[in-house]
């Protein structure tokens, strides 16, 4: 248990509860560390806060490489994949290529995704779904799993399926079923592979029974997924090694459910699948040890900081609103002090918190949003208090460091006039033609001259 050098009553309490009945408790104290310096920011908006942080963060880097720095985000699952672009457009640009992308950061999340977010995993599920309602097949559903990887001739069949789902959208409805979307592949007879995944597929699909226990139902999952070409023709990346990995071993936890479910159907046990993957949080191995950690506000630092950066804190976020259980009476909860009960336990537990953070490191940042949108925003009082910071620079994106010191001057090209028709080049269309060129040149020139088609919307 960690926590700072004093336990309070209520720890103690819980301390000797649990060594009465024979737990071993043991206390990794984490020593206060001297406040030197603490200030608030007000920025514009959410967007200005990341920009800050993220260039506050990397100039303490720069300087020091050994810093030991963290960024605390109350909203950490809103604004992770703003702050994760921002900081490899700032320490780590060379990860902007495919062959870098899961080269190491000198920066961490604490917080990981859901492991149905993954794109390898999230394709297994979409495979999944589409063999447990394989008599009706959505077009809007199988158009998009034909067009991503991760499964059959993903590579060397990538063109071919996307000249198929055209046809299937010109040619068949709405919804059909996945027999007839293999007999008008096997019409077309240009995607071998994936003809040839779908026929193994449909022959394990129709030798199965209507019902079966959870661990039966895993084995045939495995081998629908094996008969489909899951995970797709290349090797795959550490990250997306490493997602396999956890998804089978989430089939493995499925299929220990024998005794609580029973038998189920396929699209039970397809639907347990999915939810297990969205609630378990994913998060690939690290190397190394950064210097830069984001993490939430209830995560306590694990080891000494030299510097922190706190986000978000603006009146409406911390202290926390309170959240009552709905489940039981209102009064009652006021009356013990439940956690969200309500607004005085909420400040009494924002303030033990707040402490915590002053203690975490001897310099302190706290920065707050003015608008959001059209909305204007006020700060917390619990740290209306501190000082005031200006002056503080913004980190740029890759694209804007990439512009020419004086800004970028836009060039002029006149380009009004399409290439001449050819010597026997014929233009079809009738008055269709005339009638496009004077609502707008440009698409008249794609459609009539380049053949440029939007793609149908299937109907039944």
């Amino acid at each position: 248990i960690a926590g700072f050098d004093r336990i309070d009553p209520q720890q103690q309490r819980l301390f000797d509860v649990l060594t009465a009945r024979g737990v071993k408790v043991e206390c990794w104290q984490i020593a206060s560390l001297p406040l030197k310096e603490a200030a608030q920011v007000c920025l514009p908006d959410r967007e200005a806060e990341c920009r800050a942080a993220v260039a506050w963060a990397v100039d303490i880097l720069r300087a020091n490489p050994q810093a030991q720095l963290a960024i605390v985000v109350p909203e950490l699952a809103v604004l992770r994949e703003r702050l994760a672009s921002l900081l490899d457009d700032n320490l780590h640009p060379a990860s902007i290529q495919a062959a870098n992308a899961e080269m190491p950061r000198s920066y961490d999340f604490s917080l990981g995704q859901p492991l149905a977010a993954q794109p390898l995993v999230a394709v297994a599920i979409a495979l999944l779904r589409l063999c447990a309602g394989r008599r009706r097949v959505s077009q809007e559903s199988f158009s998009p799993l034909l067009l991503q990887r991760y499964w059959s001739a993903d590579v060397t069949e990538a063109d071919a399926r996307a000249r198929f789902d055209a046809r299937l959208r010109r040619k068949l409805p709405q919804t059909i079923s996945l027999k007839r979307i293999l007999r008008y592949a096997e019409y077309l007879t240009n995607t071998p592979r994936l003809v040839g995944n779908l026929r193994t597929c449909i022959t394990l699909l129709d030798a199965q029974p209507s019902t079966c226990l959870p661990s039966a139902w895993v084995k045939t999952l495995q081998g629908l997924l094996a008969s489909l070409g899951w995970p797709g023709e290349r090797s795959l990346s550490s990250h997306e090694f490493q997602a396999q990995q956890a998804f089978q071993d989430a089939l493995g936890a499925i299929s220990r459910l024998d005794a609580l479910l029973g038998k189920v159907t396929l699209s039970d046990i397809v639907q347990r699948v999915a939810q297990h993957c969205r609630e378990r949080i994913f998060q690939p191995r690290s190397l190394g040890n950064p210097g830069l950690q984001i993490l939430g506000l209830l995560e306590a630092a694990g080891r000494p900081l030299d510097a922190m950066w706190v986000m978000g804190m603006n009146d409406h976020i911390w202290p926390p609103p309170p959240r009552p259980n709905p489940l039981l009476p209102a009064a009652v909860q006021r009356a013990v002090g439940t956690p969200n009960a309500d607004s005085a336990v909420q400040a009494e537990f924002a303030l033990a918190i707040h402490q915590r953070l002053l203690q975490s490191a001897p310099h302190i940042i706290f920065s707050w949003a003015g608008k959001d949108a059209d909305r204007m925003l006020r700060v917390s009082p619990l740290i209306a208090g501190l000082p005031a910071m200006t002056n503080l620079s913004l980190a740029a994106t890759l694209a804007e460091q990439c512009l020419p010191a004086g800004g970028f001057k836009p060039q002029k090209l006149d380009d009004h006039l399409a290439p001449p028709i050819a010597a026997g080049e014929h233009v079809r269309g009738g008055t269709g033609v005339l009638k496009a060129q004077a609502i707008c040149p440009a698409c008249a020139f794609y459609q009539y001259r380049i053949g440029a088609r939007k793609l149908k919307s299937p109907v039944d």
